[in-house]
């Protein structure tokens, strides 16, 4: 048998282990390392209990970046002291959130290597609270200080290590803004992790989120694509909902702006506010919008573009999401955590993994089985007892 399993593989590799040197498509880090353009290396390396994490730098002497286990990647951007020479960030699409609304206190989940609490100095904010689950990342910023201002020992900055989701539960605090930029980078491009736990995301962190906010505050997510758009998108409104918000009012509290100037969401900015958006703002930021030469693809009272359109004028929320035909984007919560799993149903790799693990489960299980009968055991207690075991772990392996 296992003659001709290794036969079958040889000709057909159902089970194929490349081992020449390459770069892994899903590391992040050894693919920029291998692009010449970027011509990016290597200068420090912090290993801890969380994970290993690399700070690179390139061609641009005015980045360095930050990897976490090779995969995600964060800016940590050259920085004086002096405002006027990072001016260029007012045109950045995390800048956005800045330009209207109360800003004195924010809370930034995931601030990696420090550009977003950049973005807030910048922006002006009295009081910022950044919050980093990696201890390597922020040792890191620490390390190059001389290289980006030392932002993290500003007297109005105040950095702790730990989930993001579980400072926010025990803060007594309330804020205008709690931010997240592309958090949890690395999952949302592996399609090898669908099921990876994500509670920053969940419903139940979203009305956390919520109930931190002043009246007026906004929860505001940088986040990759349309799946994780579209899928932050139903989740706020599931939560406002069950808040007791009826769905035409529920969408006057979101805002979708893309990072760019097509239709096709890229880096989108997505704002939820605790109160519904104004006329008078919703235009404010349309207007912003334009002058920074993006795009707005859901701006209540002013502006809505398809699918986010079609919500609530032709559809409920529960025909919104049973819609795509292959992507799942119904809210994840706390029991389910799988923010990032886009799959309907099984993801295919699960039931490819699932089909293999039986079929040789079932190829060395069934002759053991028989060899053992025709030996006809010595106990008549043990074939029953066998039985009972291997019925056991086997359902136990299903249950997994």
């Amino acid at each position: 048998f296992l003659f001709l399993l290794f036969y079958l593989n040889l000709n057909f590799k159902y089970i194929d282990v490349n081992f020449s040197p390459r770069t892994s498509p899903g590391k992040t880090l050894l693919s920029n390392l291998n692009d010449l353009d970027r011509g990016e290396r290597i200068i420090y390396t912090d290993w801890n209990a969380f994970a290993r994490t690399d700070v690179t730098e390139g061609k641009d002497p005015y980045v360095k970046w930050i990897y976490i286990d090779g995969g995600a990647a964060s800016d940590m951007l050259k920085f004086d002291g002096d405002p006027n020479k990072v001016s260029y960030l007012i045109e950045d699409i995390g800048f956005l959130p800045f330009y209207q609304g109360r800003k004195a206190k924010i809370l930034i989940i995931g601030p990696g290597g420090g550009k977003d609490v950049l973005l807030a100095l910048l922006g002006g904010v009295k009081e910022i609270t950044a919050v980093e689950i990696n201890p390597g990342s922020v040792k890191a910023v620490q390390e190059f200080s001389s290289f980006n201002g030392n932002i993290y020992d500003f007297s109005n900055v105040k950095v702790f290590v730990g989930d993001g989701r579980s400072f926010v539960r025990r803060s007594k605090e309330r804020y205008n803004i709690i931010y997240l930029s592309l958090v949890h980078t690395e999952t949302a491009s592996m399609l090898g992790f669908p099921l990876t736990e994500n509670y920053v995301f969940t419903k139940e962190a979203f009305l956390d989120y919520l109930e931190h906010l002043d009246e007026d505050g906004r929860l505001v997510m940088v986040l990759h694509d349309i799946s994780d758009l579209t899928k932050a998108f139903v989740t706020a409104i599931s939560v406002l909902q069950d808040r007791g918000i009826n769905l035409e009012q529920a969408l006057k509290h979101l805002i979708i702006i893309n990072n760019s100037s097509t239709a096709i969401p890229h880096m989108p900015l997505f704002i939820l506010k605790k109160s519904p958006f104004t006329p008078e703002e919703a235009t404010a930021v349309f207007g912003t919008t334009l002058v920074l030469q993006k795009r707005p693809l859901f701006i209540p009272y002013v502006y809505k573009e398809a699918p986010y359109s079609l919500i609530g004028t032709q559809m409920s929320l529960r025909e919104f999401i049973s819609r795509p035909p292959v992507i799942n984007i119904n809210p994840a919560v706390d029991d389910s955590p799988f923010f990032y799993n886009f799959h309907k149903g099984v993801p295919p790799f699960l039931k490819t993994l699932f089909l293999i693990s039986l079929f040789l489960a079932g190829a060395f299980l069934v002759p053991s089985y028989f060899k053992r009968k025709e030996k006809k055991l010595k106990s008549s207690q043990a074939t029953p007892v066998i039985f009972h075991f291997l019925l056991y772990f086997t359902c136990l392996g299903v249950g997994f």
